[in-house]
This record gives structure tokens, C-alpha cells and sequence, in this order.
């Protein structure tokens, strides 16, 4: 077990921020959140355990916040995750399910924290693993749902307490549940917490994306080192994992519509050769493309942002017209290649933004 400090945290908040590709909650509001959990216990200490250590008696669940993550960066966020998982864990004990740990359900400056929120309130060590090893907009399009890891039972919670427990007939059926959870969403606001994927040790291991908290403090690391001594921060990055530049220049148009618990949109980019470099988004960015078609990147691989004046990672809730911008293109965790699922569950979602091309990898 390691006890993360404050500055543990804040770097794997920055590189899950940028790793996250467009979503996952934005970097301000998850370190405003970790600052107002780090004054009502005095300290930030969070105990955080890897996969191999798990006692293969206890389980984890993923926690996570859903909804529009615009609405999101404006909301004071915390007692709906301690609501859910106190929920989850008496459910999961009815099925003779031990709950003793927590997972991160996707990378995100917000997403990464809530279950340290969690872990700090109730002493649960967080495991070093994530449930997508990136953002994701649905909860049918990550690693577990991929890999077979069963959705049932959900819980979701508000923030005064109101829970909702659901069981699909299939409990394979993420998508229906992603539906469940987005109804209940929007009937509080746009924002709520969620906590499902009750998964073994063997499940940690082999299915989701282990070691993934310990990569994103890594490059979180090396993104404030760049930002500290005034270096190209996309060749710091690189220097730690495998990415190529997609563009650089300056956001000259966006588009963003908030509906059904999502953000919808586009980001216009034009480099220094006045070309435009278009990135169509769904909460997390989905298609890389050039103005005359031509596909650079989809998901499942990474279309990450970062602010080149600010060294400021950024989810689609940050981008805004005028800033000048770093678009990195970084290949996603292996365990998405497992199965044709890995690929087949982000198609509806190429469909909502007019994309009927193929998948193109990195």
C-alpha cells in the first residue's frame, strides 16, 4: 500500500485530465473539489492499493460522477458519491459481496478523484486501476463492459441522498443501464453519481486497466516539470509514452449544444498553414479529421488537448475560441483490443456526430 499526498494527487488528476481525451470532468473542478475535501479533513491522504496486493476475499466498485460535464465545472460535488457507495456496498453485502475497495470508472481531472473523495470519507483504499484507461460517454463503451464484467447491480444518487438500485434482466446490458443512469441524470440537474462493476481481483488484473492511476501521476509529473521549466510540453510527453502531434494551433470555432446528459460539439482548429483541423466531440472527442476528410484518428485511441500558453490539460467543458492548443494522438490501453466489443460499443457514438467511416487506430 502507498499513502498518495496532495502532490500524488494533483499530478495524477493533470494526467488523467489530458489522458481522459476530452472528458472525464475538467482539471478546475476536480482540484477545486480535492481542495474543499482537503479542508474539511486537514489533509489529503489517500491510501491507494495495486491489483496484485487486492485480498481476493474483499472486491472493488467503480464510483464515478455522470453528466454534462459543462454543468459540471459550476457544481459543488461530493455527497452524492458517498451516498452511492455506502448504497452499493450494502447491496453488493446482500449478495455476499464484500466491497473493500475503489475503483475509478474513466480517467478525468474530476472522474479521478471521486473515489479518493470516497476514500478520504471512509478510510476505503482507492486500487491503481481504471475501468477505461481513457473518457468515455457511455457506460456500454469501457473496459469492463468490453471484457464481461457485469453492470448489475447499479445504483445511482443525488446529492441529498435519493437512490435509485437497478438489476436488467441481461446483466450484461450496459447500455440499457447508461440509459437508467441518464434518466436519473437529468432529473437532478444534469449531475449525479453512479457506482457499479463489482469486480475480483482477476477481473482488476486482467480486464480493466491496471497500473493506470500510477501511468497518469507519471505524466502528470511530466507535464508540470514543462510547464515549470518553460518546455515544449508535447515533446516532455513524449519523452514517457508513445504519442504523435496531430496539430497545433489555435481554436477558431466551437460549437456545443448540452443535451440528453451529454455535450455535443466541434472544435475548429487552424495551424499556422490557415488549415483547418476539426474534432468532433461527445462529451470525449471521437473524430480527428482534417476540413477535406481526411481521418487522422477515432476512438477508441486518444485525441487529447492541452493549452500551450498554460500547460493547462483540457476536457471539451475547457475549450474555448481563442486559446492556442497541442492535439496529441496517443494509442489507448491494450485491453480494448481484447474483443471485437472493444471497438463495436464506440460505433453508435461515431453515428451521433455523422461518422460512418471506419475505426482508424493509431
Amino acid at each position: 500500500m502507498r499513502i498518495l499526498k496532495k502532490e500524488n494527487i494533483m499530478n495524477m488528476q493533470i494526467g488523467s485530465t489530458f489522458l481522459g481525451a476530452g472528458g472525464g470532468g475538467s482539471l478546475e473542478h476536480g482540484l477545486r473539489v480535492m481542495n474543499s475535501v482537503e479542508k474539511q479533513y486537514g489533509k489529503l491522504e489517500v491510501p491507494l492499493v495495486s491489483a496484485a496486493e487486492m485480498d481476493e476475499a474483499l472486491y472493488g466498485v467503480a464510483v464515478s460522477g455522470i453528466g454534462s460535464p459543462a454543468v459540471l465545472k459550476n457544481y459543488d460535488f461530493g455527497s452524492e458519491a458517498l451516498h452511492c457507495f455506502e448504497a452499493i456496498k450494502k447491496v453488493a453485502f446482500f449478495s455476499g459481496k464484500n466491497i473493500g475497495y475503489l475503483i475509478a470508472g474513466e480517467y478525468g481531472g474530476f472522474n479521478t478523484f471521486t473515489p479518493m473523495l470516497v476514500s478520504m470519507a471512509t478510510g476505503v483504499p482507492v486500487l491503481d486501476v481504471d475501468g477505461c484507461g481513457r473518457a468515455v460517454p457511455g457506460l456500454e463503451v469501457t473496459l469492463f463492459a468490453a471484457n464481461g464484467i457485469p453492470s448489475n447491480p447499479l445504483v445511482c444518487a443525488d446529492r441529498k441522498g435519493d437512490i435509485l438500485v437497478s438489476y436488467t434482466k441481461d446483466p450484461f446490458d450496459c447500455q440499457r443501464h447508461d440509459g437508467i443512469a441518464r434518466n436519473f441524470c437529468q432529473a437532478y440537474g444534469n449531475i449525479a453519481c453512479f457506482a457499479t462493476w463489482i469486480c475480483s481481483k482477476d477481473d482488476c488484473i486482467n480486464k480493466i486497466a491496471e497500473g493506470a492511476l500510477s501511468y497518469a501521476e507519471k505524466v502528470g509529473e511530466k507535464i508540470a516539470y514543462a510547464k515549470e521549466n518553460k518546455l515544449d510540453v508535447g515533446a516532455a510527453i513524449s519523452e514517457i509514452l508513445e504519442c504523435r502531434e496531430l496539430v497545433r494551433g489555435r481554436i477558431t470555432k466551437k460549437t456545443l449544444e448540452i443535451k440528453q446528459g451529454w455535450d455535443w460539439g466541434i472544435n475548429e482548429i487552424t495551424d499556422a498553414d490557415n488549415k483547418k483541423f476539426l474534432i468532433d466531440f461527445k462529451n470525449e472527442n471521437l473524430v480527428a479529421r482534417w476540413e477535406d476528410g481526411k481521418i487522422e484518428l477515432t476512438c477508441p485511441d486518444m485525441i487529447c488537448f492541452i493549452d500551450t500558453d498554460t500547460y493547462e490539460p483540457l476536457t471539451n467543458a475547457d475549450t474555448a475560441e481563442g486559446q492556442n492548443v497541442l492535439v496529441m494522438a496517443i494509442p489507448v490501453h491494450k485491453n480494448w483490443f481484447n474483443t471485437p466489443k472493444g471497438i463495436d460499443h464506440w460505433r453508435p457514438f461515431f453515428d451521433t456526430v455523422g461518422y460512418n467511416g471506419p475505426v482508424v487506430r493509431y
